[in-house]
């Protein structure tokens, strides 16, 4: 898992050098290291988390690209292009790509929850944890000054 975390990253880096909303690569890394924390307590693939965690944000690239909102599902030609470089197996692949595409997805509006596997729900759980506290309020102002929004 290390190794392949390590290719990753290096590649994370490299597109999120210039991100500056707030989804930048040290949020990536602090949702991976949430998602592995609650994975300790939860269960679930920890390699399909980790992978998932490092690399759920690639719609926000696509977005800042293209000056147009990408949904992470449009997001999953290019996280599969990442994913062929490494060495995981097509079914760890399409469970990746699975947690990406549902990590935005909730039933906050009391539906039936769709997501229902543990480690898309990690995903969420993790993300959404760097998104409140003291972090979570930087991160709303730096979302807010990289789309001019008024505060």
């Amino acid at each position: 898992m290390e190794e392949i975390l390590k290719q990753l990253e290096n590649e994370i880096k490299s597109l999120f050098h210039k991100e500056n909303s707030g989804h930048d690569f040290y949020h990536l890394k602090r949702t991976l290291n949430n998602a592995l924390a609650i994975q300790e307590k939860e269960g679930g693939d920890r390699l399909i988390i980790a992978v998932s965690a490092i690399l759920h944000d690639i719609h926000r690239i696509i977005q800042k690209e293209t000056g147009k909102f990408c949904p992470p599902e449009d997001s999953l030609p290019k996280v599969k292009e990442i994913l062929d470089k490494t060495n995981l197996t097509e079914e760890q692949k399409e469970k990746v790509l699975h947690c990406i595409k549902f990590h935005e997805v909730y039933n906050f509006d009391g539906s039936k929850n769709i997501v229902t596997d543990t480690e898309t729900l990690i995903l969420q759980d993790a993300d959404n944890l760097d998104a409140i506290g003291a972090v979570g309020i930087g991160r709303t102002f730096s979302y807010g000054g990289a789309y001019n929004t008024i505060m």
